[in-house]
């Protein structure tokens, strides 16, 4: 029987990138044939690696049992239960995601990755799990009070991020301070080695929810409001179509919208449904 479901998945799939790839101008490469996909891989060994981050809450932290939890894990559980593979996590940073995919260490990556244009001319992006903003955190003493009070400062975020790119396009009188995790640059706040903190709304939720009264959020419209997906190596439809239906029926369900709730505090946006 589950070899049964199994060929018809992927003959499904098949279908479904001939289709997709009656679109495609003859200059480009064609879809991945169904044995060389890594949803064929995963099927025939049941098992997935997917890349995450290991020091981003409320997305994914590696807990002081050495198990990973947050937004995100939720994510790749489901994902893996729906292929009935065993799940093996790697951690991953914002600069090392794409860098991962394109060498095949992971089958996917599932860390908060952005939407941006310049990142699907390089790695096939699913349809949205996740909507987000970026925003600014300051200590809460700080004289800081808008984002023009950001020129001259020292402002935190992590290298390879939207905020790293908000930074340099919006704010180039700020003085950029870009670490390797988010964890780094929450430390740097915390220990006043730079002014003000650039994230996204789940992370800065996050902060603070552990900080509390010692730091507040500027009062400003969000930064680039943005959409968030998997990421796979490009070339291969049959697994991007399968992510693409897995996500689709993942965010209309009620385990959704209860992970929604535990890490981020909201309902699942209508805008991903």
């Amino acid at each position: 029987m589950r070899s049964r479901i199994r060929i018809a998945v992927t003959a499904v799939a098949a279908a479904l990138a001939v289709v997709a790839s009656a679109c495609t101008s003859s200059q480009q490469a064609g879809p991945t044939p169904a044995g060389s996909s890594i949803l064929t891989k995963i099927l025939d060994s049941k098992k997935i690696s997917i890349g995450v981050f290991a020091d981003a809450p409320p997305y994914a932290v590696l807990n002081s049992a050495g198990e990973y939890e947050g937004f995100d894990i939720d994510k790749a559980k489901a994902l893996a239960d729906s292929l009935g593979a065993e799940l093996e996590f790697v951690s991953t940073t914002n600069a090392s995601r794409i860098p991962m995919l394109e060498t095949q260490k992971v089958d996917v990556i599932i860390a908060a990755l952005t939407n941006l244009d310049e990142r699907a001319q390089v790695v096939a992006l699913t349809r949205p799990y996740a909507s987000e903003g970026q925003l600014v955190v300051v200590p809460a003493d700080s004289a800081i009070q808008s984002y023009d009070d950001l020129n001259g400062r020292a402002v935190a975020a992590t290298r390879g991020s939207v905020p790293a790119t908000i930074l340099e396009s919006q704010f180039p009188q700020a003085r950029a301070s870009l670490y390797e995790a988010v964890a780094d640059s929450i430390q740097a706040l915390r220990s006043n080695k730079v002014d003000a903190l650039m994230e996204s709304t789940a992370v800065v939720a996050d902060i603070r929810r552990s900080q509390g009264d010692a730091v507040r959020v500027l009062d400003a419209p969000a930064l680039a409001p943005s959409l968030v997906s998997f990421g796979v190596k490009m070339g291969d439809q049959l697994w991007l179509n399968y992510l693409n239906n897995f996500i689709m029926n993942y965010n209309i369900s009620q385990a959704a919208n209860d992970s929604y709730n535990r890490w981020l505090g909201v309902d699942v946006p209508d805008l991903i449904k």
